[in-house]
């Protein structure tokens, strides 16, 4: 779920949490390099020090609106989650 920045709300409980593992990728058109949407990677953690083999990507559409070449307006798009236990 979402937060009124954006965000997506990455506690569970009292201390694990999804953190992200990498800056994120943008997504574009090969043909025409036309910007797309972004791609990001997120890794589960039961503590801080305690990772587990779970792992979220993310991906998200940039909306039809948005100002710039590679700018998301997150609260009005979109994502689809895919989750991994490798």
């Amino acid at each position: 779920m979402r937060t009124a920045l954006g965000r997506i709300g990455r506690l569970l409980g009292q201390s694990s949490f999804w953190r992200a593992s990498n800056g994120g990728k943008m997504m574009v058109q090969v043909h025409n390099r036309q910007f797309l949407g972004h791609k990001g990677a997120l890794n589960y953690f039961k503590n801080k020090q305690s990772k587990t083999n779970w792992i979220m990507q993310e991906y998200t559409l940039a909306s039809q609106n948005h100002h710039g070449p590679h700018k998301v307006t997150m609260l009005n798009s979109f994502s689809l989650i895919n989750l991994e236990n490798q």
